[in-house]
């Protein structure tokens, strides 16, 4: 009889003939095949999220439903005839809307929530216990030194403030968490009601950059070179042996992987392989690493999950290769190193981490980690990522057209905010998210939020030009 192992994948592939197949289409709807997908997608999305929400975030059903579940780009059902089944005791989340199965996400502690094939019963994993030493983010512990001038403090709070309200005809933005870092130093932060710097939020595609910094870690400790070939005993024997670790940290590893925009047909089906890893409870690493090449490697830039999620995997195996545990090895090696002690790297059943986009974190630890890439990797005096680990991530990919790109990073070097300097650099996370990295003004900005309606760029470009004016006036007035 096969093991639990491989008989899972079988069970999450189920996901799609449960789709084409649906048991209950009690509003006589006429759905197509895609629109079935997309239901059924739309509700194992919604089960994962909302166990997140009320399991790791520590926020109310009703109110995370209401708030965050209704973005049209995520939710293909509607939420007033959805059976939502919240279990605190055995903490787990059941969600089923008409003509779809029930999906089940479990919270498995450390690991967050896991969301689960059909069929399936619990994770197969053993979820681990991460103890979290370091300083905590309960707040920042220093004061701004030197402080800002009244006025100019004023003018900064002020413009922090006006961010977090919603202006009359323009796209809702949601801010709800902003922090202003000068140096070492908080100068400025500002929170929406029911959040503050330590609230656990989900930081989506920020993950990404959480990963290239895991991989600063491993070669700080010369246990990997990005210059070479990417070590994956499946691509050996084949074109994708010339995949180098840059060329996976600059998006260019060439994978073939779909991914559609919000108006396909295909959306959140099983085509659209970009976010099937969020919500089809598939085994990630096996996944991506199977996939084809479409692109001779280092030539296309193309933003796909295949890059982070083939890193991921590369972690693993050189961690189990040593006997050390991939699950820890992101507190040990990484935010133990910079007092964070709050970020949450969530799985899929086999306990793979989906830092691709289910990352959580607070404003605080977000701000740690953008000061650990302003400080170039080091951390009161210790080194924690390469000398110059800094500059590689913010070059531009030679793949990418408009030198928007680096290595897990958004870059400015092309012009993209013409506000801002050139050397600002950033993680950025789905419904805008964002670590701004300014090395020539020494200032890290975070903002966390919900911006399902667009128009981000119209709103964050003249906030941040804002409060670099008003620090630039401080340190030269």
């Amino acid at each position: 009889m096969p093991s639990t192992r491989f008989l899972a994948p079988l069970l999450a592939s189920a996901l799609t003939l449960a789709c084409a197949v649906p048991p209950d289409l009690s509003q006589g709807d006429d759905l197509s095949r895609q629109d079935l997908e997309r239901r059924q997608a739309s509700v194992a999305l919604g089960a994962k999220l909302l166990c997140s929400g009320v399991f790791v975030a520590g926020r109310e059903p009703d109110e995370f439903i209401e708030r965050d579940l209704q973005a049209p780009e995520y939710t293909f059902h509607d939420w007033s005839e959805t059976r939502v089944d919240v279990d605190r005791e055995a903490r787990r989340v059941t969600v089923e809307a008409p003509g779809t199965d029930a999906r089940r996400a479990v919270y498995t502690g450390d690991q967050g929530c896991v969301l689960l094939p059909l069929l399936a019963d619990d994770v197969f994993f053993p979820p681990e216990t991460i103890e979290r030493q370091g300083a905590g983010s309960g707040g920042w512990p220093e004061p701004a030194s030197p402080p800002l001038a009244a006025e100019q403090q004023e003018r900064l709070d002020e413009v922090l403030a006006g961010a977090l309200e919603e202006r009359e005809g323009q796209p809702v933005q949601d801010t709800r968490a902003l922090v202003v870092l000068r140096g070492d130093r908080l100068v400025a932060e500002a929170y929406a009601p029911g959040f503050d710097g330590s609230s656990r939020q989900i930081a989506w595609s920020m993950g990404k950059s959480v990963m290239a910094a895991l991989v600063g870690t491993l070669v700080q400790a010369d246990r990997l070179d990005v210059d070479a070939p990417a070590p994956v005993p499946a691509w050996q024997g084949d074109a994708r042996s010339e995949i180098t670790v840059t060329d996976l940290l600059q998006m260019s590893g060439g994978l073939d992987f779909n991914q559609f925009g919000t108006d396909d047909p295909e959306y959140y089906t099983g085509e659209h392989h970009h976010e099937l890893v969020y919500f089809g409870a598939v085994d990630v690493h096996d996944y991506v690493l199977d996939r084809p090449l479409a692109h001779e490697p280092g030539t296309h830039w193309a933003y796909r999950n295949t890059n982070p999620l083939a890193l991921g995997a590369i972690l693993q195996r050189l961690l189990e290769a040593e006997g050390a545990s991939p699950l820890a090895y992101p507190q040990r090696a990484l935010f133990d190193k910079i007092g964070a002690r709050d970020f949450v790297l969530e799985t899929d059943p086999y306990g793979h981490f989906l830092i691709t986009g289910f990352v959580y974190g607070t404003a605080y630890d977000w701000a740690r980690f953008g000061l650990l890439h302003l400080q170039d990797g080091v951390w009161q005096g210790e080194r924690v990522l390469p000398e110059g680990w800094s500059r590689f991530v913010s070059t531009p990919a030679p793949a990418h057209p408009q030198q928007g790109y680096g290595a897990q990073f958004w870059l400015n070097a092309g012009g993209r905010y013409a506000s801002w300097p050139k050397d600002a650099y950033w993680a950025a996370g789905w419904l805008s998210q964002m670590v701004l990295v300014v090395p020539s003004r020494d200032v890290v900005f975070v903002r966390l939020g919900h911006s399902a309606e667009g128009g981000f760029a119209e709103y964050i470009e003249p906030l941040v030009a804002d409060v670099l004016e008003i620090l630039a006036e401080s340190t030269t007035g």
